[in-house]
């Protein structure tokens, strides 16, 4: 039908594709070329081709998931793990990798465990609403709950309200400015540009190393395209269907029957053909029949099969899906096994199988007919040579013979692709008759003299059999013989005639536009430019001029304005008079094509007749004439049967711009023309390309043919030109052809047109045509050199580089290059041979370099020498030729890294790394070199720097992801490396730019060609794809330092590059909307039954689609369909015909993708469908290159920092051995040991605090650090304190001491550890004093000898693990493995924990609320003992000394190694290393963009991406840091304090300068407040005090918003429409009035009324909006389950009968539905609210009263309110459209959660804009952010474990908290008495509310109570209640009191009136100043006293045991 399927395209060959249809993916095309990565449309035209990343787990299985989700909320299940989502996911088919990814976007900790609610809110495809992302807080607990009584709620309030914040806060996408939106859009598609074609580029090589690289076709061999390439095919069950698999329908299919996964087919392939392409057909209507995953297996055997590869096929899918390309390695069977359905099938359904293979038929070998013709020619030729020296009258019979026969032969006729060859004539045949021709007219083998007809032979049968060699050999002889006269008069005009043919056959349908029309219109509709929109055969408008406008001018220009040649046209006229009946076509050049009097030279051809055309093409045929460029090239009559005109040009002419004549109506008495279509057909070419080949022009005129009838004879010279011309010709066209059929995919074997064989073109045939050609001075043969070098340039596709054992003694090549490099320096070489020398030059670089090492040291040799002055011309074309060509084709070789690396392989990658440093190197000083002299240098150096920068990145991306270990580490290192060195080369020439005061506009242009505005900004963006890898972040941060603030230096030297977020010209960068691309699809007529048509259209940066349909469209109503689906899943479906209600002739879809799906069934067909799809959107801006780079640069930035600070992990692979590793990873950061002795890192030299406070660390140098050191080496000294200490304690405890010198070594070291981490017996050591400087014992303590027996209890257990190693190492026979046992293992290994346990800060005591964690659990009998006999003596241990259990736990697990702890602390250090140096890094950014430049675009989307990877940022700054060291964390801390003080700073200091300006300062005021998202500790406290936070939160929370938009507003949206209804529903309703008192009439009878009869539909919607006043005779009832509604219901607005449902039924989709109702019918909302005045719902927009109380009115009572001039102040809820779900249709309503609120005044309307919703997102973060620290505050005042002076710092932060919302409260009470004092002074302007009847469905708006109690926008519930707890008039209700007011009466809310008493006055501004001065005044001295820390006793005191 015409159409692409989704996994293939379809259809026959089409090789004139739209250039908006042609992807950047095609065959051979180089997807390492970024050079449109900064060119606003060919980027958008790139990224037609890019395809989009699978989804992965959210598209593939999201609909399932959510389904799952859904089901554990309704079972009040809140949480879920990754064990059930991995066991969820694994069985839906998605991989383990997939499932991890995915579960991490919601376990930032690492936990394990997911809240349902952030899943389902993860899984959500519509961006959240700033205003609504965090309402739903206000139901949380608010800042006054800390007065609550019981404050063990208060314990989690805070951290609750941080992690809703942490779930519900937008995305970083969303916080953004009008001027960002384009911009990061344009960022954002570059990106997608560079990691689709990564992506596809690394398919396409791992699919080539997978299938062998593919099939080169060998040397003499044929390849030949076969489509029966297989002999048989079995399949696993039910055979006797298997014929579907052949039938190629669509309809038919082959169903397995077995058990799942037991299904296959086999393919047994014809020996000797290789698979070219395998494909199956599916249809994705087969549900749980279409297979899913497909694993192909190959071998030469049916039993010996391998998996090649498994290919899972989308649900989407419908057609042909390619499974298998380009296999290289002949295999004899191909199986597919189908291993799974989608939805869990179990038999499979396959509709076709298509296999397409190729042989390389063996050298050609001659058939038994050719080798008896070639035996009849050969006896022939010997008879004739032996013959001829008797008989030489027999040569001239032969040759008159042989003259005769092909006079008439037309050239090409013979040639191997020309249908019309006779097939017994083979290459075989033709050869040999050509060698016995040759034999026959050349005796004696000599050029230099032959006779007239004997070149007449041989040239005219080598134009006919077409071979370039042959015809170069006659060429070579008519060289020699140019005073011959050939009778070939009628060949040359053949020759003309198949140029001619072939541009005719070859044309495109050119793509014009319409200049200018002097005929005027008919009206609007019958415009000018309808004839190059409407098809030829459409029933659109057609064109017709004005009344008296008989002769029309139209004048078309091509696309871009590029040069047009045409060669056909086909003209279409309307039926009857008024279709013009002739006209004329001209091409010419204008600079103005509108200028005034341009056309008047072609007035005088108004009146021509066919008669008059033809004596002109007459003259021209003679040569005679007055020729220009207003003289017509075709002349065309419509027909009057097909008012149709057909016609080609008669004369070949390129020009800018058409005139199309109209000579006239066909009718006499017709007074306008009319014109239905124009199509023109030819070449289209830029004045570049037309520039090259204008000397092509001058054959007429240097060497034209006779005119004379009679003249048949033509000169030498004359011939020689006119062939060569011919040649290069059918060489250029052949050329074109093959690489239009090589990017249609398609086999340049396919050719079936007579054209030249150039198998074997010889370059030195050429070459020695071309030399004698240049030494002869006559015009003529000038003019053929000119050609024979045209002809060199059009062959060199065709030319074979020499072999290497050809190159030897041939120097033809060089000799070419060496000729042409002279031209090129030659200042006498006139300009068209100059420019076919730099053609040929860069075009033929493989065959002039035939050796690609030597072209690659040669050009390596040259770019050394690039800055050299004195270079010739010829050296830079030369330069120029090879950079291109490594450049497009070959980058990687210039390098010269290998394409694949094995794992744990390392590459030598310095050879590369220096070739690129040499590139830079020169690269550089040409960029300053260009600021110098203000102009580039020539050659392409920059465009192959980025050429192999493309490569070097690409060839990293591909191997960063699948290696590991060192080989990783060296390509990540290879990325960072050559980053430094390309940054370190750009900084000093942006030096050199910033010393320059004012550069001027050359310098600039200048270096838009240097690695400034190419080479590094595509880095940036390169990089930008790899934030993900693991690379050296940090590093990189470092590098690109110097960059930032060297280009931020320059920003003020350049003002208009730079652009400021208020400039006009950001603002006019925006653009308006453009077409991206463009799609025209059509079926059969009529179309096909049983067709399912799919297909994807994707246009990234596309903002919506608009879809137009011919109007001839129809399908079978219902049966037959067109479906779209948008990207947001809502779907729209046409069916019967264009015009009716079910398909209007336009649609409109929002996003960047479309699904186009139609359905036929089996019986009636139409017409069917053709439309036009549009992808409309903003083009990205082009922006300067030095601000896009500084832009781009802050995104980079931002991103690196985002990806360090988030805690997301990167999995490379999963195995169950990386899964056991980091279980045991995740077992160790949860003990108890890791909690207490490992977390605070290595001791350091001096005391410090952990971040976590819980302990603190002693000197690593201190006495008794180094006894315990002493003690665990194990200290023989008698005199030393070690020993002694070991002696009493042996003393004491009565032990025997076996088992060797390294037991008591090691138990001596445990001992130490034991001491070291019980503070209890350090502090007792540490107070005996020392003679010696240390400590020194000569008592033991009760808790010293405690310590020595645990560690002695140790002994018994190394002695039996060291007995049983002993045993085990007797009993070992194999001496290899017995020599590897150590039986001392154990005893070591004790010894190197107890001394790694040294190495940590001492414990201290372990509070008793954490000393559960340690003990063990114990069974019932051992608590009886326990109670009954009391705790045995190691209980009482352990309960007295947890830390004992600590280390004895470590030094005895075995699993518990040093290296792990190591190694984590190792990755912990790293890490707070990396995120303490990007918290430096973004303050130091601030502080470099410094003030007023962070509020420009580039600080502005630094911090926009610095939040981009918010959703993994860890719950505290320094969460997962623990283990990382003390002076680390406290350089964490450090820096987020600079961090965040900088950014407050900043904020703090804006001034204003424009409205752009503070809505910047707005957003970073936002960015500041999400990073203050955190789970504040205890430690934070100084911190927090510090900066001041609280302040900032609250005033930030409170601040009004000043930027409204203001629109005056004549009409609202659909007013009109809505007034007509609002007309007759007043008709209805004063009838209604009339009888709706009388009992005696009932519903019926109301629906007989005529007015009721006349207007059925509008008659139901009036019903059911009174039906609440009805008293009962109009009910509503759901008409899907049948219940009467009570509240809202829904309402359809399309179906003709009365059609409502309730809420239940239209949200869940449930019930029935009537054969009329489709998914995309509109509904309304009803019964919501009722209009004050006519009582009935309002179904227009809704006009809500500000002034009076609970008053609303619909849009008619509003305007008639109006017209009365009844004046008040409003707030329009306008009717807004709700989107469709996947159970509910759209619908319109004007409730508050669904249409915001708009002021309205005078026909003022003041808009929310963008300014306005990000403040009240702000508001709302803030003041829920500040409830959290008032809560978190209060938490910490009501536990005890926190310290005595962390509770003096939270309890100071709280009372400032209240004492700053006290008083804003007091400034907002102030602010509302004025506001009612101002009210009451206001006379009311109309009648209040309590004067207007209510009514019974009215219900109270939200909103207008928010309004009422005028409280900050930003926490409403919490702030109401300290309004009510602050009254002077009432006391603050409590416990029960407080529910009965909860809701304040209507008389305690109003405004006291006149007659009552007088309120107390409230404070003045200078009571409020001097309330405020003295709460900011120090406090007192014994305020001082009650706030000071506690003392040292009372510290201990208070302390926990």
């Amino acid at each position: 039908m015409g159409n692409a399927t989704s996994g293939e395209g379809g259809g026959d060959l089409d090789l004139s594709l739209s250039k908006q249809e042609e992807g950047p993916t095609a065959a051979g095309e180089n997807l390492l070329d970024f050079s449109v990565l900064f060119q606003s449309e060919g980027l958008h035209k790139a990224l037609l081709g890019v395809k989009e990343p699978t989804g992965g787990v959210l598209s593939t299985h999201k609909e399932a998931l959510v389904k799952w989700l859904k089901g554990l909320i309704d079972r009040e299940e809140t949480t879920v793990n990754i064990v059930q989502v991995m066991d969820f996911l694994t069985n839906k088919g998605a991989s383990k990798d997939e499932v991890l990814e995915f579960f991490s976007e919601v376990d930032r900790e690492g936990e394990g465990v997911a809240d349902v609610t952030a899943l389902l809110v993860l899984l959500k495809e519509t961006p959240t609403d700033l205003v609504q992302a965090l309402i739903p807080c206000h139901t949380l607990p608010g800042a006054l709950d800390v007065y609550i009584d019981d404050k063990s709620a208060l314990a989690g309030a805070g951290k609750k309200l941080v992690q809703f914040l942490q779930a519900h806060r937008v995305a970083s996408e969303q916080l953004t400015v009008s001027c960002m939106q384009h911009i990061h859009s344009s960022l954002s598609l570059r990106e997608k540009l560079v990691d689709g074609r990564f992506r596809t580029q690394t398919e396409r090589e791992n699919e080539e190393e997978l299938l062998g690289g593919g099939a080169e076709q060998p040397e003499g061999r044929e390849r030949m395209i076969i489509t029966k390439c297989h002999s048989k095919i079995a399949v696993s069950s039910n055979a006797r269907t298997m014929d579907h698999l052949t039938d190629g329908r669509m309809d038919t299919y082959w169903q397995s029957n077995g058990s799942p996964r037991s299904h296959w087919i086999r393919i047994c392939m014809i020996p000797g053909v290789l698979l070219k392409e395998l494909a199956v057909g599916v249809d994705s209507n087969d549900d749980s029949y279409l297979p899913k995953n497909i694993s192909l297996l190959v071998g030469n055997s049916e039993s010996n099969l391998k998996e090649l590869k498994a290919v899972i096929v989308p649900r989407e899918t419908t057609g042909r899906y390619v499974l298998l390309r380009n296999l290289g390695t002949e295999y004899r069977y191909v199986q597919l096994n189908i291993r799974g359905c989608h939805n869990d099938g179990c038999d499979t359904r396959i509709r076709g199988l298509f296999v397409k293979g190729c042989k390389f038929a063996k050298e050609p070998l001659p058939t038994v007919l050719d080798t008896m013709v070639i035996w009849y020619l050969g006896i022939l030729a010997s008879t004739a040579r032996a013959a001829m020296p008797v008989a030489p009258q027999l040569r001239e019979t032969i040759l008159t013979h042989s003259k005769l026969a092909l006079q008439s032969l037309p050239a090409l006729s013979l040639s191997p692709t020309s249908p019309a060859r006779p097939e017994f004539l083979t290459p075989f045949v033709i050869a040999e008759m050509d060698k016995f021709l040759t034999t026959l007219c050349l005796p004696a083998e000599t050029f230099v003299s032959v006779d007239s007809d004997s070149l007449q032979v041989l040239l005219v049968f080598a134009l006919a059999h077409g071979g370039v060699n042959s015809i170069l050999d006659c060429l070579h002889i008519l060289l020699d013989n140019l005073a011959l006269e050939l009778p070939l008069h009628s060949l040359l005009l053949g020759l003309q005639d198949i140029r001619r043919e072939k541009r005719q056959r070859h044309a495109e349908c050119l793509k014009l536009a319409l200049v200018s029309c002097d005929g005027g219109q008919k009206d609007d509709n019958h415009r000018p430019d309808n004839i190059l929109t409407n098809d030829a055969d459409s029933g659109s408008n057609s064109y017709v001029s004005e009344e008296g406008k008989k002769v029309v001018n139209v004048v078309l220009r091509g696309e871009e304005d590029r040069l047009l040649e045409v060669g056909r046209a086909v003209v279409k006229v309307p039926a009857g008079d008024q279709g013009a009946k002739a006209g004329l076509l001209f091409v010419f050049d204008a600079a103005d094509p509108s200028a005034e009097g341009l056309l008047d030279p072609a007035s005088k051809y108004d009146s021509w007749t066919a008669e008059d055309y033809d004596k002109l093409q007459k003259e021209r045929e003679k040569g005679g004439g007055a020729v220009d460029e207003w003289t017509p090239i075709a002349y065309f009559e419509t027909s009057k049967e097909t008012s149709e005109a057909d016609f080609v040009s008669d004369v070949y002419k390129t020009g800018k711009y058409l005139l199309l004549k109209f000579l006239g109506p066909r009718g006499e008495d017709a007074e306008q023309v009319g014109v239905h279509s124009v199509k023109l057909y030819g070449h289209s070419t830029t004045a570049e390309e037309s520039e090259s080949t204008a000397f092509l022009s001058r054959m007429d005129s240097v060497a034209p043919l006779p005119s004379e009838k009679g003249q048949s004879l033509v000169g030498g010279a004359l011939l020689l030109t006119q062939v060569l011309h011919f040649l290069a010709a059918m060489l250029q066209d052949l050329a074109a052809l093959r690489a239009r059929l090589r990017a249609a995919s398609l086999d340049p074997v396919l050719i079936s047109e007579p054209h030249l064989t150039v198998e074997d073109l010889s370059l030195e045939k050429i070459w020695s045509l071309y030399i004698p050609l240049t030494l002869n001075p006559e015009p003529q043969l000038e003019y053929a050199s000119l050609l024979c070098l045209h002809m060199l340039r059009s062959a060199l596709p065709f030319i074979q580089p020499l072999k290497s054992s050809q190159r030897k003694g041939l120097a033809v090549p060089s000799a070419i290059l060496a000729h042409l490099s002279g031209l090129l320096d030659s200042k006498d070489t006139a300009a068209p041979l100059r420019r076919l020398a730099q053609d040929i030059v860069v075009e033929g670089v493989v065959v002039f370099f035939p050796d690609a090492t030597a072209r690659r040291d040669y050009l390596l040799s040259m770019i050394d020498s690039v800055l050299e002055d004195n270079q010739p011309q010829s050296w830079w074309q030369k330069f120029e030729a090879l950079c291109r060509h490594f450049s497009k084709t070959d980058s990687n070789s210039l390098l010269g890294l290998p394409k694949n690396i094995k794992e744990n392989t390392l590459v030598d990658t310095a050879p590369a790394l220096t070739i690129l440093n040499r590139m830079l190197v020169v690269a550089a000083r040409e960029a300053v070199s260009c600021m110098g002299t203000g102009a580039s240098r020539p050659g392409d150096l920059v465009g192959l720097l980025s050429a192999l920068q493309a490569s070097l990145f690409f060839w990293c991306r591909r191997h960063i992801t699948v290696l590991a270990g060192e080989g990783r580490k060296q390509v990540a290192g290879l990325v960072v490396e050559y980053t430094e060195k390309l940054v370190a080369h750009c900084v000093p020439v942006l030096r050199k730019l910033e010393a320059l005061e004012t550069p001027p506009e050359s310098v600039l242009k200048a270096l838009e060609r240097t690695l400034l505005a190419r080479t590094l900004p595509e880095m940036v963006v390169f990089l930008s794809t790899f934030t993900e890898a693991q690379i050296d972040k940090v590093k990189l941060l470092n590098v690109f330092y110097p960059l930032v603030g060297v280009v931020n230096s320059i920003t003020s030297e350049l003002p208009g590059v730079f652009l400021k977020v208020d400039s006009d010209a950001l603002k006019a960068s925006d653009g308006a909307e453009a077409t991206l691309g463009l799609w025209n699809r059509e079926s059969s007529h009529n179309y096909e039954n049983n067709a399912r048509i799919h297909e994807d259209f994707i246009c990234p940066g596309t903002t919506k689609f608009l879809l137009e349909f011919d109007s001839r469209c129809c399908t079978e109503r219902r049966y037959d369909y067109l479906q779209f689906t948008d990207v947001l899943g809502q779907k729209k479906q046409f069916d019967d015909r264009v015009g009716s209600d079910r398909w209007p002739k336009t649609a409109e879809f929002p996003g960047h993708k479309l699904h186009f799906y139609f359905h036929s069934d089996g019986s009636t067909n139409e017409w069917g469908y053709k439309f036009t799809l549009k992808a409309v959107g903003r083009r990205v801006p082009q922006l300067a290159g030095l601000f896009d780079l500084q832009v781009s640069l802050g995104k980079l930035l931002g991103l690196i920092c985002s990806t360090v600070l988030s805690t997301k992990t990167v999995r490379t692979q999963y195995t169950e051995k990386q899964s056991e590793a980091q279980h045991e990873e995740e077992q160790l950061v949860h003990s108890d040991l890791w909690k207490t002795i490992f977390r605070g890192g290595y001791m350091v030299s001096k005391f410090m605090r952990s971040l976590s406070g819980a302990f603190s660390a002693s000197p690593a140098d201190s006495a008794l650090s180094s006894l315990l050191q002493d003690l665990a080496r194990g200290a023989e000294d008698t005199g030393s304190a070690a020993r002694n200490l070991l002696e009493l304690c042996r003393t004491s405890y009565k032990g025997h001491y076996y088992g060797g010198a390294q037991v008591d070594t090691a138990v001596n070291a445990v001992f130490a550890a034991l001491i070291w981490h019980s503070q209890e017996i350090r502090e007792e050591l540490m107070s005996h004093d020392s003679t010696r400087g240390g400590p020194s014992v000569e008592k033991v303590t009760p808790g010293l000898l405690k310590a020595f027996s645990a560690a002695e209890a140790l002994r018994r257990e190394l002695v039996e693990a060291r007995q049983k190693l002993q045993e085990s190492k007797e009993k070992e026979e194999d001496e290899e493995k017995r020599e590897s046992i150590n039986e001392d293992a154990p005893v070591r290994a004790c010894h190197q924990k107890a001394v790694f346990l040294l190495k940590f800060a001492g414990l201290s005591r372990v509070h008793k609320s954490k000393r559960g964690k340690l003990v063990r659990a114990v069974s019932t009998v051992s608590w009886l003992k326990q109670h009954l006999h009391g705790p045995s003596e190691e209980e009482e241990v352990s309960q007295k000394y947890p830390s004992f259990e600590l280390v004895l736990n470590f030094v005895k697990n075995e699993a518990m190694s040093m290296e792990k702890v190591q190694s984590l602390m190792q990755q912990r250090s790293t890490l707070a290393s990396h995120v303490a140096q990007v918290y430096s890094f973004v303050a130091e950014y601030i502080r470099i963009i410094g003030m007023p430049n962070v509020f420009e675009l580039p600080g502005l989307v630094f911090l926009q991406q610095l939040l981009g990877k918010q959703r993994h940022f860890p719950a505290h700054y320094a969460s997962k840091l623990d283990g990382c060291g003390l002076e680390l964390e406290n350089q964490v801390r450090k820096s987020y304090r600079m961090m965040v003080n900088r950014l407050l700073e900043t904020v703090n200091s804006y001034k204003p300068l424009s409205k752009e300006h503070s809505l910047a300062a707005l957003l970073v005021s936002t960015c500041l407040v999400h990073l203050l998202d955190l789970e504040w500790q205890d430690y934070d406290h100084a911190l927090l005090a510090e900066l001041q936070l609280p302040e900032f939160l609250l005033h930030s929370a409170i601040k009004s918003s000043s930027c409204e938009e203001r629109v005056v507003v004549e009409k609202f949206d659909r007013e009109d429409v809505m007034m007509e209804n609002y007309q007759l529903h007043m008709k209805f309703l004063e009838k209604f009035l009339e009888v709706i008192d009388d009992e005696d009439i009932s519903f019926e009878e109301l629906q007989e009324l005529p007015l009721v009869k006349e207007n059925r539909k509008m008659a139901s919607l009036f019903a059911v909006a009174i039906s609440q006043f009805t008293k009962g005779k109009m009910r509503v009832q759901c008409d899907s389950c049948g219940t009467v509604i009570s509240g809202c219901w829904y309402h359809n607005l399309d179906i003709d009968a009365d059609f409502d449902l309730c809420p239940t039924c239209f949200t869940s989709g449930s019930g029935t539905r009537p054969s009329s109702h489709s998914a995309d019918q509109l509904y309304l909302y009803m019964g919501g609210y009722s209009c004050d005045h006519c009582h009935m719902a309002v179904v227009t927009h809704r006009f809500q009263s500000t002034t009076r109380k609970n008053f609303d009115l619909c849009l008619g009572c509003f305007r008639k309110e109006e017209a009365e001039g009844v004046t008040d102040s409003w707030t329009v809820h306008l009717l807004s459209e709700q989107p469709s779900t996947d159970t509910s249709n759209k619908f319109y309503s004007t409730e508050p959660e669904h249409s915001v609120g708009m002021p309205y005044k005078d026909g003022v309307l003041t808009k929310v804009g963008p300014a306005v919703e990000l403040m009240v997102y702000n508001q709302h973060h803030c003041w829920i952010l500040f409830n959290s620290l008032c809560l978190t505050m209060a938490a910490s005042l009501s536990t005890s474990s926190a310290g005595g002076e962390y509770v003096v710092q939270a309890s100071s932060i709280l009372l400032g908290c209240l004492k700053l919302l006290a008083f804003e409260l007091r400034a907002a009470i102030l602010a509302m008495w004025e506001n009612e004092c101002m009210k009451k002074a206001v006379p009311q302007s109309s009648s209040t509310a309590e004067e207007q009847p209510s009514s019974p469905s009215h219900k109270q708006d939200p909103q207008a109570e928010a309004q009422e109690q005028a409280t900050p926008p930003a926490g409403e519930l919490a702030l109401s209640r300290v309004v009510v707890d602050e009254s002077p008039s009432q006391a603050s209700p409590t416990g029960e009191q407080q529910e009965e007011t909860d809701a304040p009466t209507d008389d305690q809310a109003a405004p006291p009136s006149e007659e009552q008493k007088e309120p107390t006055a409230p404070p003045t501004e200078e009571q409020v100043t001097e309330e405020k001065q003295e709460q900011a005044a120090p406090p007192s001295k014994e305020q001082q006293e009650q706030a000071a820390p506690p003392s040292k006793e009372q510290q201990e005191q208070a302390a926990p045991p």
